[in-house]
């Protein structure tokens, strides 16, 4: 990473919206409307500014990612933003093995991002030669597991949310190796995506099907998301379930809006801040055009209580235009027929833990070819 992205699903229709410099999301959104949610690897690289401020002298991008955060907490000091890096606190404090949260991790996490922002910005910088410490970093274990299944048992926020996004993160990458080796067409894949994400999983996930289209239309850098530098097969699959997170991150940013209509505070518009440019390159591409809040009866149908358009970026994509309009007319049919179905789902609530043998049947496939 060397730079920070600035992106919201809220933002106009037709503004695919990924910026590097947070005053220009303010040609969009006035100061005192908007609430920057932290992605997790925003939170990390706080703490390491904080507890080793050297590692930002290791080379040109750490230099130049140090610039972004700088500049980021300069503006949040001249603008007074709201901020919420609760997402990113909790995530990066859980361990790789268990899944369960490192309380004392988490309380120092907490403690330091604060620290960063409370602090005046010639404090931020004279940190950096005289650094202040809480005390000692508290570091999580790096074992690995050949399964994530006890990780999906562990209670959260988004627990359910986890179940699907990883089902459907391990269905892409099984397909995916199947497009490259050759057994598969890249629109047999995305088609066999589609048709498992609405059949199996019973969902029509925004993040993953524009995930699944620029995958399979052949732009490489978006298997970066999950395909990172392991070396054993169980840092890999550990990658790949990191992903699934990523993928839900931005859902969860979006809700913010809700919570705060519902304690009654001013309707503020969610800007989430990473430093992953594929993240960063999705949700610019999402548009949420209608957000159901917690008491709305959709809320009780469905995994992702939003409607969202999405757009592509055609220009990088290797779909001829007959495979586009393949895409759009197999996509509008299964979203028609899901939509004349939805009104006869009974009223019982969402829970995802009836999917985890799929979990774990796909898992075992794709742990044979990492």
């Amino acid at each position: 990473m060397s730079k920070l992205y600035f992106t919201s699903s809220f933002l106009p229709s037709g503004i695919q919206g990924k910026f590097m410099d947070l005053e220009e999301v303010f040609e969009y959104f006035k100061s005192d409307d908007i609430i920057l949610i932290f992605d997790t690897n925003v939170v990390i690289e706080y703490r390491n500014y904080y507890f080793n401020p050297s590692s930002f002298t290791l080379n040109k991008d750490r230099v130049e990612f140090l610039k972004s955060l700088r500049s980021l907490v300069k503006k949040i000091h001249t603008y007074n933003l709201e901020v919420n890096a609760s997402f990113g606190v909790e995530e990066s404090s859980r361990e790789p093995e268990s899944f369960e949260i490192n309380l004392a991790k988490a309380k120092q996490t907490r403690e330091t991002v604060l620290d960063m922002f409370y602090t005046s910005y010639s404090a931020f910088d004279r940190h950096f030669s005289e650094p202040q410490y809480f005390g000692k970093e508290i570091r999580l274990n790096s074992d690995y597991l050949t399964s994530k299944i006890d990780c999906l048992n562990v209670p959260s926020i988004f627990q359910h949310l986890l179940i699907i996004s990883y089902l459907m993160l391990l269905k892409i990458v099984d397909l995916y190796f199947e497009y490259t080796s050759k057994s598969k067409t890249n629109i047999e894949a995305f088609k066999e995506f589609i048709d498992f994400m609405t059949n199996d999983v019973d969902i029509t996930g925004g993040m993953h099907f524009n995930y699944a289209v620029h995958l399979f239309g052949g732009a490489p850098k978006f298997q970066t998301l999950w395909k990172k530098k392991g070396k054993t097969k169980e840092k890999k699959l550990h990658d790949i379930f990191n992903a699934s997170i990523d993928l839900i991150t931005p859902t969860i940013a979006d809700k913010t809006q809700s919570i705060y209509d519902e304690i009654g505070e001013r309707k503020l518009s969610p800007v989430f801040v990473t430093g992953d440019i594929v993240l960063a390159d999705l949700l610019s591409l999402q548009k949420v055009l209608i957000n159901f809040n917690d008491d709305h009866e959709i809320v009780t149908k469905s995994y992702m209580p939003q409607i969202t358009y999405c757009e592509f970026m055609s220009e990088k994509l290797n779909w001829t235009a007959d495979e586009y309009e393949i895409i759009k007319s197999y996509n509008f049919k299964v979203s028609k027929e899901r939509l004349e179905g939805f009104e006869k789902i009974e009223n019982k609530g969402v829970t995802a833990f009836h999917l985890i043998p799929k979990v774990k049947a796909l898992e075992d496939k794709v742990m044979l070819n990492l």
